[in-house]
């Protein structure tokens, strides 16, 4: 039996914040939801939210027993759900744009919206190096992840990785783009950023001969060349890839998101949860390598872009410039930055 909406005269007077999707990647998608969820604590109000049709990871099937993206992997942040909220029917509520809800919500005690807030630093490499304990606390509090998920990364280590270490590795086919972008002298001698991961990996590995290696990646090519390079200790999830041609695309705007957006969006939180568990992770900047630090915010890590990569020049200018008017304990959290390049 389908649910009846509610009238105006049984919704809740609490206030309340409805958080919408962007067309964005799916930790992109998360960070915002609890920075959102954040903001609302402090505010005294109540997050819903509602990733509806407008989500890269929708299905229309639906997906994992529910039709709201975020509860398609998480938990609701709140007891109250968008059909408790607007007298309209299932089919419109999907539909519904942040100009719609804006429409439905005219006169309440509900705010839309679809902003990203200032509160988790995603795209600074300093800032994700000073942020990860406080954003873990966040995550540990607003962040819970369905069981049958869970209990899927559990499986996975205890089958590959029981009584091994092991290198978590994330690699994105774009970085490549990028690397031939880049004026770094690095990028303009080898053509691309595959050997640069590819070579720390076997420095990691000539360090640790019996560790295993976890390889987050949407690039087929990269794998394959991983597996050449290391064979057998090298395993990945049975996941979703791209083929050359396409990677600079990225996955969720690829053609696969559109017909298998939601399970896209299990694939690449179980890769960030495995990582998450690493003796020590290989990476470069994207939203899945900072869920996986934010995560776990003592696991060592080395960050290629960093290093090699078109942000080298602007991380050590920033590293100087900071360190001369940091306190103490943050100057100590920034010179981590340097430990990257002592790898």
């Amino acid at each position: 039996m389908s649910r009846t909406p509610n009238t105006p005269e049984k919704r809740d007077e609490r206030k309340i914040v409805l958080i919408l999707p962007r067309q964005h990647g799916f930790f992109s998608l998360v960070f915002q939801a609890v920075g959102q969820a954040y903001l609302a604590e402090k505010d005294g109000t109540v997050p819903v939210v509602y990733f509806n049709r407008h989500c890269l990871y929708w299905s229309e099937e639906g997906f994992n027993g529910a039709r709201n993206v975020w509860e398609y992997y998480f938990e609701p942040l709140s007891e109250i759900k968008v059909e408790d909220l607007f007298p309209v029917g299932r089919s419109e509520l999907e539909d519904s744009s942040l100009d719609h809800f804006t429409k439905l919500s005219s006169g309440t005690n509900i705010t839309v919206t679809k902003r990203y807030p200032p509160v988790i630093e995603y795209k600074s490499p300093i800032g994700i190096c000073l942020e990860r304990g406080f954003v873990n606390k966040l995550l540990r509090k607003y962040l819970i992840v369905k069981p049958h998920i869970r209990n899927k990364v559990d499986e996975y280590c205890r089958d590959h990785f029981h009584g091994h270490p092991f290198l978590g590795v994330h690699y994105r086919g774009i970085e490549k783009a990028h690397g031939k972008e880049t004026d770094s002298i690095l990028s303009r001698k080898e053509g691309d950023m595959r050997h640069v991961y590819l070579r720390q990996m076997k420095r990691y590995l000539d360090k640790h001969p019996k560790a295993r290696v976890f390889v987050a990646t949407d690039s087929v090519q990269f794998l394959e060349e991983a597996k050449a390079a290391f064979g057998d200790a090298v395993c990945a999830l049975e996941a979703t890839r791209l083929e050359t041609a396409d990677e600079i695309k990225g996955l969720h705007f690829s053609d696969h998101a559109k017909s298998k957006g939601a399970l896209l969006g299990e694939e690449v939180l179980l890769d960030a949860l495995i990582l998450a568990k690493a003796n020590f992770f290989i990476h470069g900047i994207s939203s899945v390598s900072n869920a996986a630090l934010f995560l776990n915010p003592r696991m060592k890590h080395i960050d290629i872009e960093i290093v090699h990569g078109r942000t080298a020049v602007y991380v050590r200018r920033e590293f100087y410039r900071l360190m001369g008017r940091l306190s103490p304990t943050a100057a100590r959290q920034v010179e981590r930055l340097e430990a990257f390049i002592r790898f």
